[in-house]
């Protein structure tokens, strides 16, 4: 048992150790101002222009199959579950009326519920999965099909992921740009000729002032009509702004990709068997997958970085106490004030949520599965895969959307995947044991 907690430890310090290494790049190149703001937001555009379409045209593209989504859309049912279940507890936390002051603004409080909501893009749990597969030769044998199946799996399930986080979430972050933008408008004075009225009537000011109110305020329609047609118009511009979200590049080469996976004939011109011409633009839009994960963790170590560093200053008075107790004082003041833009209690409860009750929840979601036959129990790696998946932090796109929005909620975003990833390292050992010992007391064939 100890060798087995052993590597399941190294196992998710693998998958923790790639996004560190990356993340500190991206901080130690704007610590000396490689890195700037207006870098990073270009390189969040290119990667959500560019990048990230082409990774999710080629590996859906690759990964995908008709048969493959017929036996395993089981995984994109969970991942569904997953998300509505995320979505409406973060949204009961997390209401501003129940919290007040201490979620000062929308972006406080969208921060902390999109960030418990989406699951991670499927990178650190493939590098997690693939530890422990080869961490257990008796329950996968073979190791390398396992990891290959594993990486179909995280791609299906991921589907609705994808889709849902750049397409509400982006439109969440986006809304609280457009609303920011609105109110910092100034607004245009409008002049009024004045009316000459045939009688001479003497008018105060109180009545002027009074009248010019009434034609500014709209008068609210209370009224059980009024209410079905406003009720109506909210739908109405909910639906209209999904619509709009959906055009963006993502949600499109998913469905692309999905497409070309399914259709036979597409996949075996584009990936399978592709001519001259159409292997050389397979092979570069491939190249230009591979990098949008790297230069996420080095535009999020950038954001990080300048998130830690903003508006941070030590007191003056220690400038004047001897070398080591000043490198100690300013230690613990630096600790005092590392969480600056969340509320502690709100950033408290959205960790614990997002790394231990949601993981409890999804173990009951699997039994539940496994009770009705949704899922197959002697299925190892689906099993795996959606434990995993569940005790995973949120995606670091999650800071590019916040960039890519004016940089709305970047400094909550980036905090809360600060400390996210931060105690991931430690969480995650504990879950992928108790995973283990499920993954084994389910599968009849062990």
């Amino acid at each position: 048992m100890a060798s087995l907690v052993g590597n399941l430890v190294l196992a998710s310090s693998s998958a923790t150790l790639e996004v560190v290494f990356e993340v500190l790049v991206g901080s130690a190149l704007a610590h000396y101002g490689i890195m700037n703001p207006a870098m990073s937001t270009g390189n969040a555009r290119l990667v959500y222009y560019v990048l990230l379409p082409c990774m999710n045209l080629y590996q859906l593209s690759y990964g995908t199959s008709w048969e493959m989504m017929r036996t395993v859309w089981v995984c994109s049912l969970y991942s569904l579950v997953y998300l509505i279940i995320g979505a409406v507890i973060t949204r009961l936390l997390f209401i501003r009326k129940i919290w007040g002051g201490r979620l000062p603004s929308n972006a406080h409080s969208a921060a902390l519920q999109m960030c418990g909501t989406y699951q991670n893009g499927g990178t650190v749990p493939f590098v997690l999965i693939s530890g422990l597969i080869l961490s257990d030769s008796k329950m996968f044998p073979d190791a390398e099909t396992s990891v290959s199946i594993a990486f179909a799996y995280i791609l299906i399930f991921n589907i609705p992921n994808n889709i849902f986080m750049w397409t509400h979430a982006m439109g969440t972050f986006r809304s609280l740009k457009e609303e920011r933008d609105r109110s910092t408008t100034p607004l245009q004075e409008i002049t009024v000729e004045p009316q000459l009225s045939k009688d001479p009537v003497e008018v105060d000011d109180i009545t002027v002032i009074a009248d010019a109110e009434k034609l500014k305020t709209k008068q609210l329609d209370t009224s059980v009509l009024g209410r079905m047609k406003a009720t109506a118009s909210l739908v109405g511009n909910g639906l209209l702004n999904a619509i709009k979200s959906m055009g963006n590049p993502q949600f499109i080469t998913m469905i692309i990709g999905i497409v070309i996976g399914c259709v036979a004939p597409l996949k075996n011109f584009f990936i399978t068997n592709p001519p001259p011409l159409v292997s050389s633009l397979s092979h570069v839009c491939k190249l230009f997958g591979n990098a949008a994960f790297p230069i996420q963790m080095i535009i999020l170590g950038a954001s990080l970085y300048s998130t830690l560093r903003k508006d941070r200053s030590s007191p003056a008075a220690l400038d004047e106490k001897p070398s080591v107790q000043r490198f100690l004082q300013k230690t613990l003041h630096f600790i005092k004030t590392l969480i600056r833009y969340n509320d502690k209690f709100a950033l408290l409860i959205c960790l614990l949520f997002k790394l231990v009750v949601m993981p409890a929840i999804c173990i009951g979601l699997i039994y539940a599965g496994i009770a009705t036959n949704l899922i197959d129990g002697a299925d190892s790696i689906m099993v795996i895969m959606l434990l995993v998946q569940s005790c995973a932090p949120t995606a670091m796109s999650m800071s590019n959307i916040t960039i890519l929005n004016g940089n709305i909620g970047e400094d909550q975003v980036g905090e809360i995947l600060l400390f996210m990833y931060s105690v991931f390292p430690f969480t995650a050992p504990v879950m992928c044991t108790i995973f283990l010992y499920i993954a084994r007391s389910v599968n009849p064939t062990i």
